[in-house]
């Protein structure tokens, strides 16, 4: 009998334990697997930049936009934040259309790469920001040419060429086709380890003053603000001071009188720096948009992105190029022609035999630039991207109102 009540207690407590073997594996967690990182591209001052996109010049036309549908927007993974600088205002044109630019680019990268935004010098001053950006203290800044001659003067070329084509689109990708097909032009950016990412036009050139200007004559007598080593060329023909001062500087110097006017490319500019309030007089003789504005990125910076990432911005550096800053700076010289007169302001338009006499009574401002190379192959290379400059701008059809296409 007890051996039966011991046997009926063993098989109880069997079922009991059968029953509860299942429960306890549940309570255990399984191992999980370590994430995998996202590859991420080395980076280094030696690994070749991905090579941005460059516009097909056609026959007649100016070079071929780039698709403008939306990049597709890359998987989640590392959030970076990238410095950059700017000597303007958030509200200038070509500013506003680089914040436009990195907001985009945050977004097609889910948020991913960010930008943290320094205006009006706060982080770098004009003529500081390509070293800063060279040596990675700042990871993106607009810069311009003209402050640094030395350094780009090939970037200078079309600064010896006053009146050439106004249209803020084919002006911009004229640049940016000659900047792709010449190797020593990269290597004034590449060379000092930085990026161009792309070229901001900003509006046709003018003279904005104290004093009337009706005809090319009032120019003589003038101290007129000018930028780089080619822009006090334009004047040549004119009994008339050139002073090289900055932007921004421009104010103080037509408050206290040391210039009497301001040569500067797009009204937005002039505008956001104030210069409307020293001057009632603006001069539009129709230069043209020389294009001295660019973006750059470190290199280092740009090597360490994925070549998904990098696509991604280039996308978007041509919709720069060849919608957003073009339609802004068209629409904007519009809008502020109007302003100025309402504020009191008067306009003189060049009339075209007054343009041409001005262009025509210049001497060949190029031949200047090409004998300023310092070696004979650098004198071909000048001949070369000048010649390519002036087929760029036939193919586009514009017509010169002067013939310097005799160099040698």
């Amino acid at each position: 009998m007890k051996r039966k009540s011991l046997v009926t207690i063993l098989i109880a407590i069997l079922v009991i334990a059968a029953m509860l073997l299942p429960a306890c594996g549940e309570e255990e967690a399984a191992p999980t697997a370590a994430p995998t990182a996202a590859p991420t591209a080395a980076p280094g001052k030696t690994a070749a930049p991905t090579a941005a996109p460059t516009a097909a010049p056609g026959k007649t036309a100016a070079p071929t936009a780039a698709p403008t549908a939306a990049p597709t927007a890359a998987p989640s993974g590392k959030t970076v934040k990238l410095r950059c600088s700017i000597a303007f205002p958030p509200t200038m044109n070509m500013v506003a259309e680089a914040v436009h630019w990195t907001e985009e680019v945050t977004k097609a990268t889910n948020g991913r790469i960010q930008f943290e935004w320094f205006f009006s010098g706060a982080l770098t001053k004009p003529r500081e920001e390509q070293p800063q950006c060279s040596d990675g203290v700042v990871d993106f800044v607009g810069t311009s040419c003209t402050w640094y001659p030395a350094q780009m003067s090939l970037w200078e070329m079309n600064g010896a060429l006053p009146f050439q084509p106004s249209d803020s689109k084919t002006a911009g990708l004229m640049k940016w086709q000659l900047y792709n097909e010449f190797p020593e032009m990269q290597a004034e950016l590449e060379g000092r380890n930085m990026k161009l990412m792309f070229i901001t036009p900003y509006g046709d050139y003018h003279i904005m003053s104290r004093v009337p200007i009706n005809t090319i004559d009032d120019i003589n007598g003038l101290k007129i603000a000018t930028l780089g080593q080619q822009q006090p060329h334009w004047l040549d023909i004119f009994d008339c001071t050139t002073m090289q001062v900055d932007g921004p500087s421009r104010y103080e110097a037509l408050e206290k009188g040391t210039i009497d006017a301001s040569l500067m490319g797009g009204l937005g500019l002039s505008f956001s720096m104030r210069h409307t309030e020293m001057c009632k007089y603006l001069f539009l003789p129709r230069l043209g948009q020389y294009c001295t504005w660019f973006y750059v990125m470190n290199m280092d910076t740009w090597n360490s992105f994925s070549p998904e990432d990098q696509a991604i911005m280039e996308e978007l550096s041509m919709k720069v190029m060849t919608d957003w800053m073009p339609n802004r700076v068209d629409s904007e010289e519009v809008s502020l022609k109007k302003k100025f007169v309402e504020d009191g302001g008067t306009i003189v338009e060049l009339p075209e035999p007054e343009r041409i006499r001005w262009a025509q009574s210049l001497p060949n401002l190029a031949q200047g630039w090409i004998d300023e190379a310092k070696t004979p192959e650098e004198h071909q290379l000048r001949i070369k991207m000048f010649k390519r400059f002036l087929n760029l701008c036939v193919e586009a059809g514009y017509e010169w109102p002067m013939d310097w296409s005799d160099v040698s």
